[in-house]
């Protein structure tokens, strides 16, 4: 299998920078194209109770964050390579999947928590549901891999 498409799905934490370190460096080495995309989940701020500013207001914040973290990945790990982004709006675990199709990636790159029990029942996990719901395969970049 050929990865000349790599798609690495980040956020703004620990565990997505190192799979972003991951993602950086095995792109370098299978010499691919570099996609790095941050999703801002607009679902999270229409339903939260606690958002005082009006919902554009915070979603165009989200925006910029998400670039923001983009930008920081790409100085911390992407030395000169040109660098694809994306940043849609949705479900984070939806739209590493309709990206990862739309821009023809064969391997998508995420980080995990490493949430077990009932935490991961309650909150859910990004990186499985990717795992489960991708045409291509996902390298998983586990939050114990830091230490």
């Amino acid at each position: 299998m050929h990865f000349e498409k790599i798609l690495i799905a980040v956020e703004d934490s620990p565990h997505s920078f190192e799979a972003a370190r991951a993602g950086m460096q095995f792109a370098q080495k299978v010499n691919a194209e570099i996609a790095i995309m941050c999703a801002v989940d607009i679902g999270v701020t229409i339903s939260s109770p606690e958002v005082i500013p009006t919902p554009i207001e915070v979603i165009n914040v989200q925006r910029a964050e998400a670039h923001n973290v983009i930008e920081k990945v790409k100085t911390l790990f992407g030395g000169a390579h040109n660098i694809h982004e994306f940043t849609p709006e949705g479900d984070p675990r939806e739209e590493i999947i309709a990206v990862a199709n739309e821009w023809g990636a064969n391997i998508i790159v995420v980080g995990t928590h490493g949430r077990t029990g009932l935490t991961h029942l309650l909150m859910g996990s990004t990186a499985e549901y990717v795992v489960r719901h991708s045409k291509v395969p996902v390298l998983v970049v586990p939050l114990k891999s830091l230490g």
